[in-house]
């Protein structure tokens, strides 16, 4: 027969895996939305749309319109424009009676049906940015003074440009006038991107600890060796999942470098990695030098956090004993 101890354990655990696993979803959902402007149709007949407004992927091209869900599908949703109800031509793109919509212009990451957006207020340009766009043959950019090229090695560019925020990578191939297969890069976002990594190794660490305090209630209550401390491993895991919670708060991935369903999508983050290192390491530029030694600086604090975290979580015990018996010499010696 099953004692109380292990029901309340099983129970125990089940709400700790609820926890982390609502902070999880809270998150990744929240990191996954695309920030996106909107457009209505204009004209002489209000049924106009520009042509940048079609989004090209494998699949096809498509026109995309904005909603308010309803039921489980909270929040403004994504949806695709049958291919029937507007018509292609040169310079524009027109609706057919009957559809005004909120027409999706520019996305800050690439979009599909059902998906969650957040439309945003079209921004002053006046955020100082770099971008590296890659597979460029033939082209000769146009300076201005909002945009100046630092850099050009091979089929890559470094630019300074004054872009607008969040970066939408279709809008500023709209503004140079670039096909689709042209791949753009900010190098604010990608400094973003890694200045995460500390913050996810922390909670990294922090995750396996409260599956470890969690496993060792198990242990003590398989000896009969538990008493009362459920009491105590409660409030350090507690302690964990509010750091969790706190830590799940703070992380801001830019959506342009992540995968387009899965999050945990790691071939795409690796593939990404190389591409982005590939391509820094092309150019000579300051900028780019002083962005990659903070890349690299991260990724060390990163892994050093980690390898740390579970020395220290392998490593429990003579740890607490040493602080134990630390604090009982201090507490002799002020007797003493």
């Amino acid at each position: 027969m099953i004692s109380k101890k292990w029901i309340l354990y099983l129970f125990h655990s089940v709400f700790v895996f609820l926890v982390i696993c609502t902070f999880f979803s809270g998150s990744i959902e929240r990191q996954m939305t695309a920030h996106g402007l909107s457009v209505r149709a204009g004209g002489p007949a209000g049924d106009q749309l520009p042509m940048d407004i079609l989004m090209q992927d494998d699949g096809g091209i498509h026109l995309f319109y904005a909603e308010e869900g309803s039921g489980w599908e909270y929040g403004i949703r994504v949806h695709e424009m049958n291919p029937d109800s507007y018509w292609i031509g040169e310079n524009q793109v027109t609706i057919h009676d009957g559809y005004d919509y909120t027409y999706i212009h520019y996305t800050s990451k690439p979009i599909q049906d059902g998906d969650l957006i957040h439309l945003t207020e079209i921004n002053a340009k006046d955020a100082e940015d770099y971008l590296i766009i890659s597979q460029v043959d033939g082209i000769q950019f146009d300076e201005t003074e909002s945009m100046r090229v630092l850099e050009q090695k091979n089929s890559s560019w470094l630019i300074f440009a004054a872009n607008e925020k969040p970066f939408m990578e279709n809008r500023v191939k709209s503004d140079l006038r670039l096909y689709q297969n042209v791949r753009i890069y900010s190098l604010a976002e990608i400094r973003q991107f890694f200045g995460n990594f500390v913050l996810l190794s922390f909670g990294f660490v922090l995750l396996l600890w409260t599956v470890f305090l969690e496993i060792g209630i198990g242990r003590k209550l398989y000896r009969k060796d538990l008493g009362n401390s459920l009491m105590i491993e409660s409030i350090r895991i507690l302690l964990m999942l509010i750091l969790l919670a706190i830590l799940s708060n703070m992380v801001h991935l830019p959506s342009s470098l992540l995968p387009l369903e899965n999050i945990f999508d790691i071939r795409y983050y690796l593939n990404e990695i190389c591409n982005i290192y590939a391509l820094l390491n092309k150019f000579q530029d300051s900028v780019v030098r002083r962005l990659i030694f903070y890349i690299n600086s991260q990724v060390l604090i990163s892994c050093g956090i980690i390898l740390a975290g579970i020395i220290m979580m392998l490593e429990k015990k003579r740890w607490y004993s040493a602080i134990v018996r630390i604090m009982t010499a201090r507490k002799k010696e002020k007797k003493g």
